[in-house]
C-alpha cells in the first residue's frame, strides 16, 4: 500500500469519526427538514391559546410526555423536542394530547422502553455520557446535575421535588462545530426513560 492510499484512508476514517451518528428523525419531527408548528399540531394537538416558545403536552393515562421548542429566529418552526415516561415540564400549562405519543419512535425503532444495548447497537458511542445523581442528593444541588434537571424538565427550580429521570445519559453530536444536529437518550435501569433530537443544540 502506498503512502498515498494508507493518507486517504486515514482522512475517510477521520471523517467518518466526525459526523452525527445519532437519529435523524423522532415521531413527526426529523433533523432533515423544518416541521412547522402547525403540523406538529396536526399531529399531537391542541394548539395553545398564547405562543410561547415552549410547548407541553401529555398523553392520558400513557404516561408520556412530549414537550417541543420553536427557534427564536424562525417561531413557527421546532427547534427540538423531547419525549419522556415523567414529566417534562413544570410551574407551566400542560396539554392533553391527541397523537399517540408511545408510538413515537427513531427510524431504526429506538422509543421509550428501548434497552441501552439497543441503543449502542443503532448509533454506536456516544460523544458523552453523563451519571445523573439524584435531584435530592446535596452535591446536586446549585452544580451541574441541577442544570441537566433544568434542561429535561423546563420550568424545574432548585428544590422541586421530581421523578427518577435516569441514571446516566448518552449524547450524540458531531465534532464539526456547523453541525449543529444533537441527540440525547435518558438510560434508568437499562432502559430509555427520555429521548431529546435537536436541530439546532
Amino acid at each position: 500500500m502506498t503512502k498515498n492510499v494508507v493518507f486517504a484512508v486515514v482522512l475517510t476514517v477521520t471523517a467518518v469519526a466526525q459526523e452525527y451518528s445519532g437519529p435523524k428523525c423522532l415521531g413527526s419531527y426529523c433533523l432533515d427538514r423544518k416541521i412547522s408548528v402547525h403540523s406538529m399540531f396536526n399531529r399531537i394537538g391542541p394548539q395553545p391559546q398564547s405562543a410561547p416558545n415552549l410547548r407541553c403536552y401529555e398523553e392520558s393515562g400513557k404516561g408520556v410526555f412530549l414537550f417541543f421548542e420553536t427557534f427564536d429566529t424562525e417561531p413557527h418552526s421546532v427547534a427540538d423536542v423531547l419525549l419522556s415516561t415523567f414529566p417534562n415540564c413544570m410551574h407551566m400549562k400542560v396539554h392533553l394530547s391527541s397523537g399517540d405519543l408511545l408510538s413515537w419512535k427513531t427510524p431504526e425503532g429506538i422509543g421509550l422502553g428501548s434497552t441501552e444495548a439497543d441503543v449502542l447497537k443503532a448509533y454506536g458511542d456516544p460523544s458523552s455520557r453523563t451519571p445523573i445523581e439524584g435531584v435530592d442528593s446535596p452535591s446536586s444541588r446549585g452544580s451541574r446535575q441541577d442544570s441537566i434537571y433544568k434542561f429535561i424538565i423546563r420550568g424545574f427550580r432548585t428544590g422541586d421535588r421530581v421523578p427518577a429521570v435516569g441514571d446516566h445519559d448518552l449524547f450524540y453530536r458531531s465534532k464539526d462545530l456547523d453541525d449543529l444536529r444533537a441527540a440525547e437518550f435518558g438510560i434508568r435501569d437499562g432502559k430509555v426513560s427520555w429521548i431529546f433530537l435537536s436541530r439546532n443544540e
